[in-house]
């Protein structure tokens, strides 16, 4: 990765309804890998897990509530047709490597267009990578539900169909964010790992999540140079390392303690020429009563554990910094207060070490 150790970077999303505030507080504190802003705030059209998902209600495959939930169209008489059409839609795009079809409409990624379009009319000013992202399969297909309130993951059929289009979605943003002449690196965010081996998803096999992550990393990396994933959740992370992630992206404010227990893995991980994203900046009120100097003394805390489970100091600078979690929810004076803490810490620790 041609940056810095301790650069900073985010997880993604934030409280304003128009992008052009979120693209200054983005351009203005991660310069150097900054991402599109996702706005959640606008409606279910920029919510978490629909905001990737609007081809497949082109397709009537997902049909759309008033509200802007979705809900699997499994009852529709049509059913096996709309999925042959997908899978017809499907193998086109990859045989003509024609993206388009999976796009993210504008209505839904505001801030992504508005990403692009700023860095049309401005340049890409001193960033070294692009940085997209998109919901993960685990999280999506546990959250979508059909008729019956049965949800996708149990349904194979669909939960491929989920994966093959977040993993278009994922490349059709790569690409596009390449086309700007940097580096494109896409985060895959899926906080419903923590499903595996819990015993309220006991059908969730842990194999059957790391074959789905393999598949997506693969292909993700026909068009981005690098390929992340972020769990803000005590997840078994040996999951993310055998499935060929380059970064893992931790909640090192609240989570920090279950990366231990993988410790061997996350060891030869960083080997393997492999980051960490330490998600150090917490995402609550806490923001407001810590500082740069405070938050790189539970960096330092957490690297002495780190050391003692046989993981090397210099292993430990293939790390970049990041706030805990997404910030969509906060208010403004919590994401900025969170934006600028996490440029003074990677600052703060890139003078210091």
């Amino acid at each position: 990765m041609d940056v810095k150790a301790y650069t900073a970077t985010a997880i993604g999303s934030l409280p304003y309804q128009e992008p052009e505030k979120a693209l200054q507080l983005i351009w203005q504190y991660l310069p150097d890998i900054p991402h599109w802003p996702q706005l959640p705030q606008r409606g279910n059209q920029e919510h978490f897990v629909y905001q990737y998902l609007y081809p497949l209600v082109e397709l009537d495959i997902l049909e759309q509530s008033s509200n802007g939930k979705m809900r699997l169209n499994s009852g529709s008489p049509k059913w096996e047709e709309q999925l042959t059409w997908f899978y017809s839609r499907y193998l086109e795009a990859e045989e003509t490597d024609d993206l388009q079809v999976f796009a993210t409409p504008r209505e839904s990624a505001a801030g992504f267009y508005a990403f692009l379009e700023d860095i049309d009319s401005k340049g890409t000013r001193q960033a070294k990578m692009l940085k997209g992202q998109i919901s993960g399969p685990l999280t999506v297909s546990l959250y979508l539900f059909d008729q019956d309130g049965k949800p996708a993951y149990y349904q194979p059929q669909m939960r491929d169909v989920l994966v093959k289009t977040l993993t278009m979605q994922a490349r059709w943003q790569a690409r596009e964010l390449s086309a700007r002449g940097l580096p494109a690196v896409i985060f895959v965010d899926d906080p419903g790992v923590y499903a595996v081996g819990s015993s309220a998803f006991v059908a969730v096999n842990r194999q059957d999540v790391i074959d789905v992550f393999t598949e997506m990393v693969a292909e993700i990396k026909k068009d981005a140079r690098m390929v992340g994933v972020h769990s803000c959740a005590g997840v078994d992370w040996s999951i993310f390392t055998e499935a060929g992630f380059d970064i893992i992206s931790f909640d090192a404010d609240l989570y920090f303690d279950s990366l231990l227990v993988n410790a061997a893995d996350i060891k030869k991980f960083l080997e393997q020429g492999g980051y960490l994203a330490w998600g150090g900046i917490p995402t609550t009120d806490k923001v407001f009563t810590t500082d740069k100097y405070r938050l790189a003394d539970l960096w330092e805390e957490q690297k002495r554990k780190l050391v003692k489970q046989g993981i090397s100091e210099d292993l430990l600078k293939q790390v970049l910094v990041t706030p805990s979690c997404g910030a969509g929810t906060l208010s403004y004076e919590a994401a900025e207060r969170i934006y600028a803490l996490n440029y003074d810490l990677s600052g703060y620790l890139q003078e210091s070490n």
